[in-house]
């Protein structure tokens, strides 16, 4: 059993930084801590909170430590703890970001470093990445103002143009994300995800990006490497507007391989994930999401498979006076490791220890976690495609949820998974068998999801949506319980951040043509093409 400080030893008196006793500790707990002797370390930075509470580092320590000895909750109390104190050194600001960022903790991390004294900072690297780490809690603006920051530092710094490209991309300044990726391009022809980024746009310098300069880098790439991967999907894309298929699905079959074999992806352990949720018995569990637990705001749910439209029906949405556009995040998970208590991966042991946990405060967490989110409006988006998982915890504990699953065309979405590059999820997007499974398992659960709970998820196909988009928004507006207003089919994305794979696309408006490309490559798509035949 994991040991944690009461509340009231963070009210004693500072330890002298400069004393015998604490420089012991503090050595001895660092030491500990890179030895990754979890239990040793602990007693150690105990030690000092104990005497100095306000130690912030200590305190972020002792938030690592309980993450690897699996204690959500302890872990989350330090974090915030921490994040509640003056910031101290730059090591110690990013750690506790990174935390922060864990624990789906958005507001807390934009309050948190809304308040850096961003003047002592020179690190040019740890700005880069407190960018990143801010706009992924959705602050575009405050990302922006880092990145500048630090590229005021060091103009030179070539890695800082490739991050302040990507936000440009999301808030829709096209023109200046191509110039801040050239320019990274420019100091660094070896950067080769700026290659990639460049190469997700329609139009560009093509000079820039030529497969034949992408060729020259991706021979200089040392192979099993980053570098390579994002080298071939970038000469993928480039091969493929030029309408050179066979090359170009060369270029991503490479990409995929290499990707696939960094990609930490459990496939049986997926399946059996998804076989847990069909045992839990959703009839008997306790619903704390009744018409007495009603919030005034409430989440709308995009999910579906990723490259489904979820990004273009959020943005439709958005465009409803009573409804704010959320984004992607990973609160809701969050929230379920809460109260499992629990640091682990999403699995199957997951879901049993779920099933048997107290889940009665999920919703209140969820709506405490989220509350700024909705901006004053009736209804908020919550779009993370793959939180189809967890429907059956949704509908038992969040008040007013609304869900709305996305159906797209099987070969569409596949293919449109195998031609992406994802960040942090979707390891099985690399390889078409492992695709093909994946693709029959989500649509045997969905079909679970609608027994278990009928008439409560929405589906919208995304071949109606873009046919005949106010039909189907009226019929989604119905659904919701709101007014359909025609502002929701203009698509006006003008000051609305979309920090998806979708960004570039979403910007160009609806369009019917997109159902297609997979067919340039049919040759090549035959495992594919068979395991997704019962889906037509």
């Amino acid at each position: 059993m994991v040991v944690t400080l009461p509340q009231s030893l963070f009210k004693n008196a500072h330890m002298n930084p400069d004393s015998n006793d604490f420089r012991r500790n503090w050595h001895l707990a660092e030491t500990a801590f890179k030895a990754k002797d979890w239990r040793r370390a602990l007693g150690f930075y105990q030690q000092i909170v104990a005497a100095d509470g306000g130690h912030v580092p200590s305190l972020i320590r002792l938030a690592s430590i309980h993450i690897q000895l699996d204690d959500y909750g302890s872990a989350r109390k330090f974090s915030l703890r921490a994040s509640e104190l003056p910031i101290g050194d730059l090591p110690s600001t990013l750690m506790l970001a990174r935390q922060l960022v864990i624990f789906s903790e958005k507001k807390r991390l934009m309050d948190y470093l809304h308040t850096l004294k961003t003047d002592a900072f020179t690190d040019c690297q740890a700005l880069a990445e407190l960018s990143v780490l801010l706009n992924s809690s959705g602050d575009v603006q405050g990302a922006l103002r880092l990145v500048d920051l630090a590229i005021a530092r060091d103009p030179a710094f070539a890695p800082a143009y490739y991050f302040r490209g990507n936000l440009k991309t999301f808030i829709g300044d096209t023109e200046g994300a191509q110039q801040d990726l050239n320019r990274c391009i420019a100091l660094k022809p070896s950067f080769a995800q700026a290659y990639w980024s460049l190469s997700n746009h329609k139009t560009h310098d093509a000079a820039i990006v030529a497969p034949g300069r992408i060729r020259k880098q991706l021979a200089l790439a040392k192979p099993g490497l980053k570098d390579e991967i994002y080298l071939s999907i970038a000469l993928h894309n480039e091969l493929h507007k030029t309408g050179d298929y066979e090359n170009a699905w060369y270029a991503l079959a490479y990409g995929n391989k290499a990707k696939r074999k960094q990609v930490p992806y459990r496939h049986q352990a997926t399946h059996e994930l998804f076989n847990s949720l069909k045992r839990v018995d959703w009839k008997a569990m306790p619903d704390f999401s009744g018409p007495a637990a009603e919030q005034p705001q409430a989440p709308i749910f995009i999910v579906g498979m990723h490259r489904s439209g979820t990004t273009l029906l959020e943005q439709m949405l958005a465009g409803h006076s009573g409804i704010k556009d959320g984004g992607e995040s990973a609160s809701l998970i969050s929230q379920l490791k809460r109260a499992a208590n629990t640091t682990k991966e999403v699995d199957a042991a997951l879901i049993e220890r779920l099933a048997a946990a107290d889940l009665s405060h999920v919703g209140e967490w969820y709506a405490d976690n989220n509350g700024w989110r909705h901006d004053g409006n009736r209804y908020f988006t919550e779009k993370l495609p793959s939180n189809f998982q967890f429907i059956g915890f949704i509908l038992k504990t969040i008040p007013g949820a609304r869900i709305i699953n996305l159906v797209r065309d099987p070969m569409s979405t596949c293919f449109s998974n195998l031609r992406n590059l994802f960040h942090f999820e979707c390891g099985y997007s690399y390889d078409q068998a492992e695709l093909a499974d994946y693709f029959s398992w989500y649509r045997g659960l969905m079909d679970f999801w609608h027994s278990q709970f009928p008439g409560a998820i929405c589906d919208v196909r995304y071949d109606e949506l873009v046919r005949d988009p106010a039909a189907e928004m009226q019929r989604v507006c119905g659904y919701l319980g709101v007014d359909y207003q025609p502002s929701m089919t203009a698509l006006d994305t003008k000051g609305r951040s979309v920090a998806t794979a979708s960004t570039v696309s979403v910007r160009e408006g609806i369009q019917t043509d997109r159902n297609q490309q997979w067919m340039h490559y049919q040759a090549h798509l035959k495992p594919l093409i068979e395991r997704l035949a019962e889906f037509k």
